[in-house]
């Protein structure tokens, strides 16, 4: 008798739909390509689509958006605010304005610009210092091959070139404007906009895999942009400026605002997203009266508005008490939100090697002139939908951010408090421990309790991107009588980096293969990721 086995086709419509779930939309594609069967079993999902100053992210959202079969899945758009760089700016890393060997004009044979080879290069180093205190893991080791495999510079300006000439015409035409007045209009489902500064990521590691970027040749090195000034160590360190109603470097965020102001939208979800850089949207923009302002507010203010990230580029600000976030502004447009369920707040402060950075004496006289209340600032207890609550690199006083989680909804889940910044030397150990003396949380039903999560730099580390989380082990010490998972304040500059082999992750904004338990040099070399990545072997 002949053995009957269960075909492809025989399989249930369930375990199709969990292997798909596991599958990124790129191995979905090359599974429907695979045969008939596997065409009709996997449908292409689309819940996202892309925008930038290119002609290809336009022809691509523009697709979906006249596809009856895809429009109605897409539930976030992303805007890419990097611009292809077309000189150097104040605040990119590889301006050089004293450099008088390079010409930053295209010679006559077509060799590259001298900023270009500068752009290039600093893109190649960021991709060697990459790997920080790995071996020669096999991630990196593919990134090797890409690198040895590129064009030489003067090829790569050839072809960007013509990046250069598109992006051009659409920014002169505002093509890429009306696309995102088109995908208001075409994509009914659509609820969330996000708009990132850092899409470009690294070489060989962009941050969202956007058309433009996916069809880039793997042979192309190129000045990854930057499209908001950032915090880079050892670089320039650009200061926030006032906003003048016009400012070109966010202009993207402006003219996004303006548009759900000015075209009917259902969007209830406002993310502005960093990966880690030291970045945000000017301040002033937030904080002062403007036309700007005023369309944030009114987002704000929609009935259903549920979820806003803000990152706020703040620097030079922290030596005058940050100024514009007393003007109350911020206050009154969160005030408005009242069906938020989640909230991040985030700045471009940046902690140096010794995690201080920000901190003050303890005896600094002008200590209340740097502090800056945070029940000022959110106020959280006039949300009662609230979910999730998050600070990330911000200057806080303990005893002021635990009175602000003592004020917190019932309602919410979740709390993250990631790269703080103490006054009056505070640490990371102290605040849980007047967490866990000062607020009712233990009291509270399991599933009432609000689930803490930190991320720390790691102890020895100058990549931005590079991130320790404690999760369990906070929530242990919280509520089961668990160890503090952070070092003592006797301890000096450690205090505020997390103790190793307690149980915290260690993971990348930009690698999602760098993900590893968060533990010394010598388990990690035992553990076969400590060692030296020779990038000429």
């Amino acid at each position: 008798m002949a053995a009957t086995g269960i075909t492809f086709e025989s399989l249930p419509r369930e375990i199709h739909a969990l292997v798909q779930s596991s599958l990124p939309p790129v191995d979905v594609k090359s599974t429907r390509l695979a045969s008939t069967a596997c065409s009709r079993a996997y449908r292409l999902h689309c819940q996202r689509v892309y925008l930038s100053a290119s002609s290809r992210d336009i022809t691509v959202l523009r697709a979906i958006a006249d596809s009856p079969s895809y429009r109605n899945d897409v539930e976030e758009l992303v805007w890419d605010d990097a611009r292809l760089v077309t000189k150097p700016r104040r605040f990119d890393p590889y301006s050089n304005d004293d450099d008088d060997d390079d010409s930053d004009d295209e010679a006559a044979d077509g060799t590259c610009p001298g900023w270009f080879r500068r752009g290039c290069e600093r893109s190649i180093q960021d991709l060697k210092d990459t790997p920080c205190r790995d071996g020669p893991l096999p991630q990196h080791v593919r990134k090797r091959t890409l690198l040895r495999a590129a064009w030489d510079l003067d090829q790569c300006w050839e072809f960007y070139k013509a990046l250069l000439v598109d992006q051009e015409q659409v920014l002169q035409s505002g093509s890429d404007i009306e696309a995102l007045r088109y995908a208001l209009q075409h994509f009914p489902s659509l609820r969330t906009i996000t708009i990132t500064p850092t899409a470009h990521g690294k070489l060989f590691m962009p941050a969202y895999q956007t058309p433009k970027i996916r069809s880039f040749p793997e042979n192309l090195i190129y000045p990854i942009p930057y499209a908001w000034p950032y915090c880079d160590p050892g670089n320039n360190q650009p200061e926030v400026q006032p906003w003048n109603g016009n400012d070109g470097i966010w202009s993207g965020y402006s003219k996004i605002l303006q548009t759900l102001e000015d075209c009917k939208n259902n969007i209830t979800d406002f993310i502005v997203d960093t990966h880690g850089f030291d970045t945000g949207i000017n301040c002033y923009a937030v904080c002062d009266e403007s036309s700007v302002q005023a369309n944030l507010a009114k987002l704000c203010a929609r009935q259903g508005f549920r979820r806003l990230d803000l990152a706020l580029f703040v620097n030079g600000l922290e030596h005058d008490g940050f100024m514009p976030l007393r003007s109350g502004k911020l206050y009154s447009t969160l005030s408005a939100a009242k069906d938020i369920e989640h909230f991040h707040f985030s700045t471009s402060l940046e902690m140096d090697m010794s995690g201080e950075a920000a901190q003050l004496d303890e005896d600094d006289e002008d200590m209340d002139e740097h502090h800056l209340p945070l029940r000022s600032l959110f106020p959280v207890d006039t949300w009662s939908n609230l979910r999730f609550f998050g600070i990330t690199k911000f200057l806080v006083l303990t005893s002021d951010l635990v009175d602000l989680l003592g004020v917190l909804p019932q309602s919410v889940a979740r709390v993250e408090l990631n790269f703080l910044m103490f006054l009056q030397r505070g640490t990371y150990g102290d605040l849980l421990e007047q967490m866990r003396q000062r607020l009712d949380w233990a009291n509270r039903a399991l599933d009432a309790r609000p689930r803490v999560v930190i991320s720390v730099p790691p102890d020895a580390n100058d990549r931005p991107t590079l991130v320790v989380t404690v999760d369990n082990q906070v929530n242990a010490f919280l509520y089961q009588n668990g160890p503090n998972p952070f070092f003592s304040s006797d301890m000096g500059v450690m205090a505020n980096y997390a103790e190793h082999g307690v149980g915290a992750v260690e993971w990348d904004w930009l690698d999602p293969e760098h993900r590893r338990p968060y533990a010394d040099d010598e388990t990690q070399q035992e553990q076969g990721y400590y060692g030296y990545m020779d990038w000429d072997e």
